[in-house]
């Protein structure tokens, strides 16, 4: 059974008013079921759903419907069949089907499929016999040589056709009409059909199967190309397409135009609102251990907390990460508590020390610079000053003369412009030039 994952997923399928269903058949916009009902785009879709059957049968044309899907629709197959009977008589009968003024063609994913033996299958794509587009051989000469599921020209053998083609006239002829082994032939029939890739598989019982025309008809369908014609994905003079889906170019050569809906989307894109995100993690897109996280048009699959991978499920996963030895961590905690102790108490000594070797060293400049020698005058003058004071206080006149004053003596009466170099304000010592020096 075939089905269209995107056409029929949406909230609507058929037109409003219309119905979509007929017998087991959904049927999409912009195909619509009802003749001239107005539920279809265009004419071409309209499906005659043919209720005198059960269940209800659809129609297209002519032509028993079986599936619709966004680029393809599938039909019953029809067959040639060429037969000799035993009073030497032949029965032939060949098979054309004609699409010629519709939207449609046969898709080129289909085979120029012949059963049988000394065959040959000719198509044309015209009614003329001489515009051959496709031909076939099946061949054999002992029933042993037949083998199932091979379909390589012992038997049974397949051809392709080209794209767009929208007349096929199909027929059958022998190679020679000899017995195999001097017996009667293999299969006196012969049957030649246009055919979906890959759904016929060959039975050596279909040889000489009595039913195998209608189990073909009933079992192998057709595949026809689809496309809305009058506009294509250039047109400018309104929209195409509905939201979340794209315009497309069909590659039949028949023009027209289609609309997909966007990778991610589903929903059908002739009819609003168009194409929905599909939430993939519904599916379990994604590692069991993973997280999803549905995004438009995608997802995301990533690893929770001590895991470690991509989270795809057929990517690295998600791989366990088991956490840290807990008795490591608190063992090394001591370890680090007496590293950082050490550091601050190693710090702490060397801005001491530091400290100690400044205040050594500034003793040692002062001290090499008559620092003591001033600091002793410096002394004895206070001294003095302090005696003047308590004789001011008693209202006597100070003893200190300026020959007699330690100080005087000892800067020898200083004034200003005997200074002959300051060595330091901050050391506050200077070098007297005494009268009599020699400089």
């Amino acid at each position: 059974m075939y089905f269209n994952t995107s056409l029929v997923a949406g909230p609507n399928i058929a037109k409003p008013g219309c119905l979509s269903k007929c017998g087991d058949l959904t049927v999409p916009y912009p195909f619509g079921i009802g003749i001239k009902a107005n539920c279809s785009i265009n004419p071409f879709f309209d499906i005659n759903c043919d209720s005198s059957f059960d269940p209800p049968k659809a129609f297209l044309g002519n032509h028993e419907l079986v599936d619709i899907s966004e680029t393809k629709i599938h039909i019953r197959t029809r067959l040639a069949s060429l037969c000799s009977n035993d009073n030497n008589t032949v029965n032939a009968t060949g098979f054309h089907m004609d699409l010629s003024g519709t939207p449609f063609s046969f898709s080129n994913q289909n085979k120029l499929t012949l059963v049988g033996c000394n065959h040959i299958s000719l198509m044309s794509k015209e009614s003329k016999s001489d515009t051959f587009i496709s031909s076939c051989v099946a061949v054999c000469s002992k029933p042993q040589e037949l083998s199932n599921g091979s379909c390589s020209g012992i038997g049974c053998c397949q051809a392709s056709i080209p794209k767009g083609i929208q007349y096929i006239h199909t027929t059958l002829s022998f190679m020679n009409r000899r017995s195999v082994d001097g017996d009667d032939n293999v299969n006196p029939c012969g049957y030649s059909f246009l055919a979906e890739q890959n759904s016929y598989n060959f039975s050596v019982s279909d040889m000489s199967d009595a039913s195998f025309v209608d189990r073909t008809i009933q079992t192998v369908p057709l595949q026809i190309d689809w496309a809305i014609p009058s506009r294509t994905c250039n047109d400018n003079s309104g929209i195409i397409c509905e939201g979340g889906s794209v315009c497309v170019d069909p590659d039949t050569t028949l023009g027209g135009y289609r609309c997909n809906c966007s990778q991610g989307y589903q929903g059908n894109p002739y009819l609003s609102p168009g194409c929905q995100d599909i939430n993939e993690c519904d599916s379990n897109p994604c590692h069991p251990k993973a997280i999803c996280l549905n995004v438009p048009g995608s997802f995301i699959c990533s690893c929770p907390p001590d895991y470690r991978g991509d989270g795809a499920k057929y990517g690295t996963g998600c791989i366990f990460l088991p956490p840290p030895n807990k008795t490591a961590i608190y063992a090394g905690l001591p370890i680090g508590a007496g590293l950082f102790i050490l550091s601050a108490v190693s710090f702490w000594l060397y801005k001491v020390l530091r400290k100690r070797r400044a205040k050594q060293l500034k003793q040692s400049i002062f001290k090499r610079n008559g620092g003591l020698l001033l600091q002793q005058h410096m002394s004895a003058h206070d001294l003095v000053l302090e005696k003047n004071k308590d004789r001011s206080i008693l209202g006597e006149k100070p003893a200190a003369s300026k020959e007699s004053s330690p100080m005087s003596q000892s800067t020898l009466n200083f004034q200003e412009q005997r200074v002959a170099y300051h060595y330091s304000p901050t050391l506050s010592v200077a070098c007297l030039h005494p009268s009599g020096w020699e400089s």
